[in-house]
């Protein structure tokens, strides 16, 4: 059987849901960042789950069906954090 290139290259297979995807880049952020970082991260990625949930898309869904407006649902969110938690979780999400 031929191997897939990611595969081939080490990379898990692609992320069935959303919440599986979260969970593959928390993982790959654990195994090259400080600890810290990736707690700060999985925070960042648990207040974008709970950004689209607030807005009925539920994290089982395809990560090819991302809505357009979930980062603007994200960033929305964000105002309940001060400035520099807000930049740090933005740039968390982004880099997912």
């Amino acid at each position: 059987m031929k191997k897939s290139w990611r595969t081939a290259i080490g990379l898990p297979h692609p992320a069935k849901t959303i919440a599986e995807a979260l969970e593959v880049y928390l993982g790959a952020v654990q195994d090259c960042r400080s600890p810290n970082t990736a707690k700060a991260y999985g925070q960042a990625l648990q207040a974008l789950g709970k950004a689209l949930l607030e807005h009925k898309f539920g994290l089982a869904a395809s990560p090819c069906g991302f809505p357009e407006d979930a980062m603007a649902w994200f960033v929305d969110a964000l105002k309940i954090y001060t400035p520099a938690t807000g930049r740090l979780y933005l740039s968390a999400v982004i880099s997912f």
